[in-house]
């Protein structure tokens, strides 16, 4: 088996001791969290921790699974066609079950050990394909930015872990969520949810979220141009937020626009219903992961998944709640449904 060594490094040259002591609780609650983790089918496996001769902090040893995201889609042989109007020979079930593997790690993170991860994106899922059926096989990894969803117990979030989560850098930007970009430390589990509505259109052929050259637009301007102006309402949940920016009031680019036709085709009248739900500016109107699991997106599906699924029994433990969240969404899509379709 093999193993991929992660340094936490603990930098006692800092300059303020406060610095000093947030790199070292950062290192420790990584491992402790990895630790509580461990045996979840979902969330990437610690094997060990030790401390280097050559250098400050610790050393935790990880499973080695598969690659990132970012490298293994472009490699499936569906995603070179991804924006063609064909979409003879796409695999939009790998789609749902990157989307329900990665739901289901949130899900235990946020119900089970009330931690918000705070940096889901492409690069921090790594996935394998196992068995001879090519089962692709996900795990959720990288729990250096992750924190308690209990705002009580948050009183002080560490400097390091918020300019990461707010970091400007190619890969994490298009992945945040408005309460971050805006700059409001209240937030909730909704930040991690919202990443993946980002993924499901993303994968599905919609890379929306993505500054690509010329454009230099903020990042809001990009979710307005996909997802139309804030509402009223959500512009008055907005306001408030710190970096909230005034000018864009003066921006209005109406209603949601019109998903790419092979991008509905891929996700389905579900899939697409349950990312622009993901996808809400305000985080009360998004879904949690266990409702997301419970959406029409995943039902005909769930009992191959959990056939195939080592934490079935985790997953049935939870039947009564999922039953009633069905109801929920049964009420919510009958609604809605037709706006989507």
């Amino acid at each position: 088996q093999e193993y991929v060594v992660k340094r936490a490094r603990i930098d006692s040259f800092a300059k303020e001791e406060q610095s000093c002591a947030e790199s070292c609780l950062a290192a420790i609650g990584e491992v402790y969290l990895l630790e509580r983790c461990a045996g979840h089918p979902h969330i990437v496996t610690l094997c060990d921790v030790f401390c280097p001769r050559d250098d400050l902090g610790l050393a935790l040893v990880l499973e080695c699974w598969g690659a990132d995201l970012e490298t293994f889609l472009p490699n499936q042989p569906w995603e070179a066609s991804l924006a063609d109007e064909d979409p003879s020979g796409h695999e939009p079930s790998l789609i749902r079950n990157i989307a329900s593997q990665l739901l289901r790690a949130l899900d235990f993170l946020h119900t089970d050990l009330h931690i918000i991860h705070g940096d889901v994106k492409p690069r921090n899922c790594l996935v394998k394909t196992t068995g001879q059926e090519a089962i692709v096989h996900l795990k959720l990894c990288d729990l250096s930015t992750a924190m308690s969803s209990d705002a009580v117990h948050r009183t002080v979030v560490p400097n390091s872990a918020i300019c990461t989560m707010m970091s400007n850098e190619e890969w994490t930007l298009p992945y945040r969520s408005p309460e971050i970009v805006f700059g409001d430390r209240s937030f909730s589990t909704k930040i991690d949810l919202w990443p993946v509505g980002v993924m499901m259109a993303r994968f599905g052929g919609d890379e929306f979220t993505l500054n690509k050259p010329p454009a230099t637009e903020p990042i809001w301007a990009l979710w307005f141009r996909k997802l139309g102006s804030p509402t009223v309402e959500d512009r008055f949940s907005l306001r408030p937020m710190p970096d909230y920016p005034g000018m864009m009031e003066a921006y209005d680019f109406g209603p949601l626009s019109p998903w790419f036709p092979a991008t509905r085709r891929r996700l389905g009248k579900w899939g697409e219903f349950l990312a622009q739900r993901l996808l809400s500016y305000r985080a009360d109107k998004r879904p949690t992961a266990a409702e997301a699991l419970a959406s029409s997106y995943f039902v005909p599906h769930r009992l191959s998944l959990v056939q195939v699924d080592e934490c079935g029994d985790m997953l049935e433990s939870r039947h009564s709640a999922f039953s009633g969240i069905r109801h929920q969404w049964n009420l919510l899509e009958g609604n809605l449904a037709p706006e989507v379709l």
